[in-house]
């Protein structure tokens, strides 16, 4: 069997204040929401391979205490992923919801090889914080880690104030999503969050 990458799953991981006010914000942004989409290397748009909705204007003062949580969590994210300790050089942070027949299909979140020549940092860990309205309203959406090589995937179930951890450079996906499209208390939210770590940029 194929090794697998590294993750770590913490349940309970946001005070049910800050979960609940989260929830709150994301609950009133159906209208300001934009459909995703996935550059190729910050050229090429590839619509087809992400579908979701995601909050261009981020989340206000509820950004920061989610930051400030994640940068707590460093030192496990750290061992648990196998990760010498690292000065976080970026912080990028989206908000996003999944609705009736979205996915994501596979792919990894970070530039490798020549793709990061001349870029100042790239991004090192993947998190995403999953939440959502009660009772859950959708069915699937599961995050899909591949392995290294033939075999069946991870899946991790998306379930309410649950973080996940990844190294950037693992491949996964999302698992269609269904629920009531008319119902946007149904969404699969989540906070996706990536830390950058420094790497050498090359002269042109």
């Amino acid at each position: 069997m194929a090794p697998m990458p590294p993750h770590l799953v913490i349940d309970g991981f946001l005070p049910d204040e800050l979960h609940d006010a989260l929830l709150e914000h994301a609950l009133g942004q159906e209208a300001a929401l934009t459909r995703s989409g996935v550059r190729q290397y910050g050229v090429r748009e590839r619509g087809d391979y992400r579908r979701s909705w995601v909050s261009p204007d981020g989340f206000g003062v509820l950004q920061e205490r989610f930051r400030a949580a994640i940068l707590e969590a460093l030192p496990v994210l750290f061992e648990q992923l196998r990760m010498l300790a690292f000065e976080p050089a970026g912080f990028e942070i989206e908000l996003s919801a999944h609705r009736d027949g979205d996915y994501f299909r596979p792919h990894i979140d970070t530039l490798t090889g020549s793709n990061r020549d001349g870029n100042g940092s790239f991004r090192a860990i993947t998190t995403v914080y999953y939440f959502h309205a009660q009772p859950r309203g959708f069915s699937g959406g599961e995050f899909a880690i591949l392995p290294f090589g033939e075999g069946d995937p991870v899946l991790i179930d998306p379930r309410d104030n649950r973080l996940l951890a990844l190294p950037a450079f693992a491949r996964h996906e999302v698992l269609p999503i269904s629920c009531q499209p008319d119902d946007f208390r149904s969404a699969r939210f989540a906070v996706n969050a990536w830390v950058h770590r420094s790497g050498a940029a090359k002269a042109p």
